[in-house]
């Protein structure tokens, strides 16, 4: 009995086997027949198609699955009359669609009646403009096996490749590009410090000595003051020596005996009484006791001075108290007019043969990833020291920009210096190079939906782009943004890079 209990029991174990190894072979053969679709890849009128079609087979049904792209945004397209064209062996098909299937997607039916060649034409009409692409070296077998095996055929295969379906990319951050070849020149990295320009800034001084008081509590560091504008009011009719109101009664007690002296002595000259020098001498005194007193009189008859500003800016630095006691001469306050700005960067001594060959900069702020060229800030290299010492052993490299509202006076800048072309090298946008343990990898585009980790070698970088010197050729096509995307993705396991389609 027992003997019979466990025939039963290994029969049963090898039908399960049998039944797990059937179902295996079907979920492998329909997984072969989900992916053993045509795919092309087209660009032309600022958009990208990545076509995917069935084997094609006499008097069978084949789909044409169209995904279109715009360019510029690497968004999906989302309205516009789309015509395809089949001609198989002379014989044509016209096909229309008045809107996409679904964003981005436009499909096509067909039953193709003979077999030959096949020349897919696909035309795009949208409100932004128009493309047009050529789908050819396509056939129309008689036998399945055969369409099977061919489409086979022209399968690409990378082992080290990750599928990023077009409905992820069209929802994420971005995009590809082809890789470029361009003058990436000597780079000299560094780092600068952003101060005002000499011209664009201005410091407003004390006239006399005296108790210093603000004329308004909104003045502070930062705001704007109008051209004209008053600041403070400096009281200097308290203080015992250097008083004010004693200074102006003075004056005007001069200037009256010196107008009256002049007056006297010009009655007399017309008696000839007096001589010319005496004459002249009065009225030097005179003009001098005029100048004085007028001054006093615009400015401080009331014992006090107004404190204005030549020009509008923004208030860079109070440098007094509200209240405290101020001399004559002495500094109140900064003002700025932030048109304009320095940059200040220190490089090495050995770069001092290249600083006379410099073309640009790129500069990179610290706290973003936005890179703006020198020539975008409408910049220029002003100039760079000629010597060095003990204190100070690097050379000072002044840059001059218009302040575009992003820099920050005293704040530091990460400058990427340019000098002189160094030859036609391969480079591709800095955020397309990824870092790991050491080692740099880029993505290549097989298909716009499948990616190869590629491990490149790199050189200089301007910090917007990166020099490849080995890994990558001049006609492959890299991802440009969203490297990290297509990484987590590869980190997550491979993907059905037919996922989110309809066949």
């Amino acid at each position: 009995m027992k003997y019979i209990q466990n025939v039963y029991i290994l029969a049963l174990a090898a039908m399960m086997m049998t039944g797990c190894k059937d179902s295996a072979l079907k979920r492998e053969e329909h997984h072969h027949e989900h992916n053993n679709g045509i795919q092309m890849t087209a660009y032309n009128g600022g958009m990208e198609l990545f076509a995917e079609i069935t084997p094609m087979v006499v008097a069978e049904e084949v789909t044409l699955t169209a995904h279109c792209t715009h360019l510029d945004t690497f968004k999906p397209v989302t309205e516009g009359r789309a015509v395809a064209t089949i001609d198989v062996a002379g014989h044509k098909t016209v096909l229309k669609k008045d809107t996409p299937d679904r964003s981005g997607v436009y499909q096509f039916v067909f039953t193709p009646q003979q077999e030959g060649s096949v020349t897919v034409s696909l035309e795009i009409k949208h409100q932004r403009g128009s493309a047009r692409f050529l789908l050819d070296s396509l056939s129309v077998f008689k036998d399945r096996h055969d369409a099977h095996e061919d489409a086979e055929h022209r399968a690409v295969h990378h082992a080290n490749a990750v599928a990023f379906p077009k409905e992820m990319s069209w929802e994420s951050d971005f995009s590809t590009m082809p890789v470029r070849r361009t003058d990436m020149g000597g780079i000299i990295h560094t780092v600068a410090q952003i101060q005002p320009s000499q011209g664009d800034e201005i410091t407003v001084s004390a006239k006399v000595g005296g108790m210093a008081t603000l004329v308004s509590n909104t003045l502070t560091e930062g705001s704007y003051i109008g051209a004209g504008q008053p600041i403070c009011r400096i009281d200097a009719s308290a203080t015992a020596d250097n008083n004010l109101r004693v200074q102006y009664a003075q004056a005007s007690a001069e200037y009256n005996r010196a107008k009256s002296e002049y007056e006297r002595l010009q009655s007399l000259e017309r008696d000839r009484l007096v001589t010319t020098s005496q004459l002249s001498d009065a009225k030097g005194k005179y003009e001098s006791a005029e100048a004085i007193y007028n001054n006093l009189r615009k400015n401080f008859s009331s014992g006090s001075q107004s404190v204005t500003v030549p020009r509008g800016g923004f208030i860079k630095e109070i440098l007094f108290k509200n209240g405290e006691f101020v001399t004559a001469g002495q500094s109140l306050l900064t003002i700025t007019q932030n048109r304009s700005l320095r940059l200040v960067a220190h490089v090495q001594p050995r770069y001092f043969d290249q600083l006379k060959h410099v073309i640009g900069a790129n500069i990179r702020l610290r706290h973003s990833d936005n890179v703006h060229t020198l020539e975008s800030l409408g910049g220029r290299m002003v100039s760079y020291s000629r010597q060095i010492s003990v204190d100070n052993p690097l050379i000072a490299v002044t840059f001059e920009i218009n302040n575009v509202g992003a820099f920050l006076p005293g704040s530091f800048v990460e400058m990427f210096i340019k000098t002189s072309s160094s030859g036609n090298v391969i480079v591709v946008p800095a955020e397309a190079v990824l870092e790991d343990m050491g080692n740099y990898f880029v993505y290549v585009q097989i298909t716009p939906e499948l990616f190869e980790k590629r491990q490149v070698n790199i050189g200089e970088t301007d910090g917007k782009d990166i020099e490849i010197t080995d890994g990558l050729k001049g006609d492959e096509r890299i991802v440009a943004r969203g490297s990290i995307l297509i990484k987590l993705q590869q980190s997550n396991g491979a993907v059905d890079p037919h996922a989110g389609h309809n066949h």
